[in-house]
């Protein structure tokens, strides 16, 4: 057990476990004051949720955000709105748990396996709306050139 630590420390840079904390910078304007996360938001990203993946610790899966109704759908839009206004961070969602998958080669030897973080289904819903906006931020103010398609959506078809 101590091999896979060791290993996976040295991918991440040798950090256990580290906690970034900021403040949102201040811009002088008002125009760019970020917008509270919005009902369609969530719900697109809701509905974008892949099944039969594997759960967090939390072991829910994201089905049951996804089928269960607008009433769980208003429930999760008030905890990703906490969330962004900065009133906390779920305790679940800062800690995930590494599952190995075998790249290639000889099961024996640590190098040959991928470290898979599961976090909490509800985690990756709300990272959908923030890569969502994100990707929406960059992409209206060109800072990618149009060049690079790499992690794009549908960059391939221009």
């Amino acid at each position: 057990m101590e091999e896979w630590r060791d290993y996976f420390m040295s991918l991440l840079g040798g950090v256990e476990s580290r906690v970034v904390k900021g403040t949102r910078k201040e811009t002088g304007r008002e125009d760019q004051e970020e917008k509270e996360i919005n009902w369609e938001e969530i719900r697109s990203a809701i509905r974008r949720a892949r099944d039969g993946k594997a759960m967090g610790r939390d072991e829910i899966p994201s089905e049951a955000w996804k089928y269960g109704g607008e009433e769980v759908e208003r429930w999760i839009w008030e905890v990703c709105k906490r969330i962004w206004r900065g009133e906390g961070w779920p305790e679940q969602w800062k800690e995930g748990g590494i599952i190995l998958i075998l790249k290639k080669g000889e099961g024996g030897r640590v190098e040959n396996y991928r470290g898979v973080t599961l976090m909490p289904s509800l985690y990756k819903i709300y990272m959908m709306v923030l890569a969502d906006r994100l990707r929406e931020e960059v992409e209206s103010k060109g800072i990618i050139p149009k060049n690079q398609a790499g992690f794009r959506k549908k960059k391939w078809e221009q």
